[in-house]
Parts: structure tokens; sequence; C-alpha cells
């Protein structure tokens, strides 16, 4: 009679381990959709089929707007045959092209980098608008990387000064949290007030990264730099584009 009950007890132990289970493994796919519902997504659905991209690229682009916009790797493909992938972002510092160099060589191992240096003068580390930095690395999984950009990116003693001379918001310097850049749920939980068809279908980027925002305008003005108008070659965006420019001697990439 003893073993017998022992025998139910273990039973209805083991019955409710299997409850708590299931009941964890149901939240926790239920937290992950409402994080995928509620992140933004245009940093996601341009980083995502890069991660999963399966054949050979030869050439990346970084940077700016400037290369979102104006580089279109389909057309390089159609015109000559050159495989690209565009990685740029809006307001894109050289140390964040530098750390996401980093990431995109955790996938591919191109013959080429391309890196716009228009934003190399600036001295904070991250955009002033932090949430474009943030979307630059949503779209990547954790990963040591990812934890040293977060380390390098958000150690930066100018933000207080910024913050002081109220070149960065408040509201903006409380995201800038590392675990926010690492775990973003926290981040975008109230944007559901925001949400748009394209949340609940999100886009699906045909253009290997670009952008497509074609048109044209006419200048309404022209100004010739003289040749003596240089900058001087110091500072923080100096130093990330020298890394850059080390990373790539060490992997056998050429950059331009």
């Amino acid at each position: 009679m003893t073993e017998h009950k022992g025998t139910k007890y273990s039973a209805g132990k083991l019955w409710k381990m299997v409850r708590a289970v299931l009941f964890c493994a149901v939240l926790a796919v239920m937290l992950l959709g409402t994080y995928r519902l509620l992140e933004r997504k245009d940093g996601r659905v341009r980083v995502e089929p890069f991660a999963k991209e399966k054949s050979d690229i030869d050439v990346l682009f970084f940077g700016t707007s400037h290369v979102v916009d104006g580089i279109y790797p389909m057309e390089l493909w159609k015109n000559y045959g050159i495989a690209s992938y565009n990685l740029g972002f809006n307001q894109c510092t050289m140390p964040t092209a530098y750390w996401l160099l980093k990431e995109a060589l955790l996938y591919q191992h191109p013959k080429l980098i391309m890196v716009d240096c228009s934003r190399i003068r600036m001295q904070l580390k991250t955009s002033q608008d932090f949430p474009m930095t943030q979307v630059s690395f949503d779209g990547f999984p954790l990963s040591k990387t990812k934890i040293a950009a977060a380390d390098d990116l958000l150690d930066d003693p100018l933000l207080e000064k910024m913050l002081s001379d109220g070149r960065v918001t408040r509201e903006d310097a409380k995201t800038r949290k590392k675990d926010l850049f690492l775990f973003n749920l926290p981040l975008y939980h109230s944007r559901w007030k925001e949400l748009e068809k394209n949340d609940f279908e999100p886009d699906i980027n045909v253009g290997k990264g670009a952008q497509y925002m074609v048109g044209y305008s006419e200048p309404e003005f022209s100004d010739t730099i003289d040749e003596s108008e240089v900058y001087e070659e110091n500072g923080v965006g100096y130093d990330y584009l020298r890394e850059i420019a080390a990373l790539c001697d060490e992997q056998g990439i050429e950059l331009v």
C-alpha cells in the first residue's frame, strides 16, 4: 500500500512539473510574439535576410542614409554581376559602422568593404537620435560581439557634456542603456498605440538592404570648396575609421 501511494505521489508531482514547463513554454512564445510585434521593423527586415544569406557576398556597404538610399545591390548584380549587401543605416557614426562590420563578419567574409565617412567628424559614438543606432543592431541576435558593441558604444564620456549642453535630451539618454540595447522589449512595449499594418505584415526587403527612395531635385546653390580647406584628421570618428582599416587588413579585405 505504501509503495502504491508513493507511485501515485510521484506521478502527480511529475504532472505538475510538466504543466509548469508547458506554461513557461506558452508564456515564452507569447512574449516572443509580443516582442516581435511591438519592435520597430525597419532594422530587422533588412538585417535578418543578410544573416540568413546562404551565398557568398563580395561587397558590403556601411554608412549613413547616403548609402541606404543611394546604393542598390540589385542594380550592381544586374549590371555588373557583383554580389553585395547594403548595411548602411540613417545617421550611422563611424563607431557604429565599426561594430556593424564586426557583426557582419560573423556571417560573411567579403572581398571589399565600402564605408561612407560623411559623419566622421561627429564625436559622439552613437547617433544623437539614439533610436537610429538601436534599430541598426536590433536585427542581430545576441552574441559576444553585440555585448562588446553595447559595452563600447554606451560608454561615452561625451554624453554627459552633450546632456548639459542640451544637444541630447534626457528622454533620449534614458534609452541609452546596455540592457535595453541587448533586450529591447521594454524599449518598445508602449508601441501598441502606434501599430500599423506593416507591424502585422512586415515588408520583405528585396533590395539586399537598400531602401528605394528615388527622386531628384534642383540644388538651390552650389559652393566650391578650396583644396586648402581640410579637416584635422583626429577625433573619435577618425579613430574608429583606423580600427575599421586595421580589421579589414587583418581579415584580408580591401577597404574603400
